[in-house]
C-alpha cells in the first residue's frame, strides 16, 4: 500500500490587479487561493521534522506576491495558468500541483458566492 501525501494552502488571500478592462484592474482586488501540492513520496520532513525537506509556505507565499505585485492579469483563467508556471519550478520534483482560485466579488450583481477556476495535474 502506497501513502497519498498532500500539503494544502488553504485561502491564500492575494491581492490582484484583474479584470477584463482597465478600469477594473486600476485597484488591487481580492482573489482566493487555495493550492495542493501532492507529493509523489511522502517529503522527508515526515521523518526528519526538518522544514528543509519539505515546501516552505511561508517563502512561497512570500515569492508569490512579490511576482505579482507587479503584474496585471484580466482573467482568473490566465491567472490560474500562470500561477501554475511559476510555481512548477519552485517545488520539488514529480510534486503535483492543484490551484483553485476564486474570485469573491466580481463586478456582476447576480453573482453572489464569486467565481472560481480550477488548474492543475489532478
Amino acid at each position: 500500500m502506497s501513502v497519498v501525501t498532500t500539503l494544502r494552502i488553504q485561502a491564500l488571500h492575494l491581492k490582484l490587479r484583474l479584470g477584463w478592462d482597465a478600469a477594473e484592474r486600476q485597484l488591487p482586488q481580492l482573489v482566493q487561493v487555495t493550492l495542493a501540492f501532492r507529493f509523489a513520496e511522502p517529503p522527508n520532513a515526515c521523518q526528519s521534522d526538518e522544514l528543509a525537506e519539505t515546501i516552505c509556505y511561508d517563502r512561497l507565499t512570500q515569492q508569490l506576491r512579490a511576482m505579482i505585485a507587479e503584474r496585471e492579469f484580466r482573467l482568473l483563467e490566465h491567472f490560474s495558468a500562470w500561477l501554475y508556471q511559476v510555481l512548477t519550478p519552485l517545488l520539488p520534483q514529480g510534486v503535483l500541483i492543484r490551484i483553485v482560485a476564486t474570485k469573491p466579488y466580481p463586478p456582476v450583481t447576480e453573482i453572489k458566492q464569486g467565481v472560481t477556476f480550477e488548474y492543475g495535474d489532478w
